[in-house]
């Protein structure tokens, strides 16, 4: 189960077709990075940089705060 920064782009089936399922930040087993403009956790989308990079920014660090607290581990996937 993971937790998505991604790009927009197809996130869910290209998680899906690895063989992982959305979650949140306090369920998921890791954080997947393919991308920076989106946080996903399986409910819809989270936060979308597109809609204020301030709300977006601060959405990012909470996630990033819990996923520290619970040392779970990040995957990037992104060149």
């Amino acid at each position: 189960r993971v937790f998505l920064f991604g790009s927009g782009d197809n996130d869910e089936e290209y998680c899906e077709t690895a063989g992982w399922s959305l979650a949140p930040i306090e369920e998921a087993d890791m954080i997947l990075a393919r991308g920076t403009f989106t946080l996903n956790d399986g409910n819809g989308i989270v936060s979308k940089k597109t809609d204020g990079e301030e709300a977006y920014f601060a959405a990012h660090d909470k996630v990033l705060q819990v996923a520290a607290d619970r040392k779970i581990p990040m995957l990037v996937a992104n060149p």
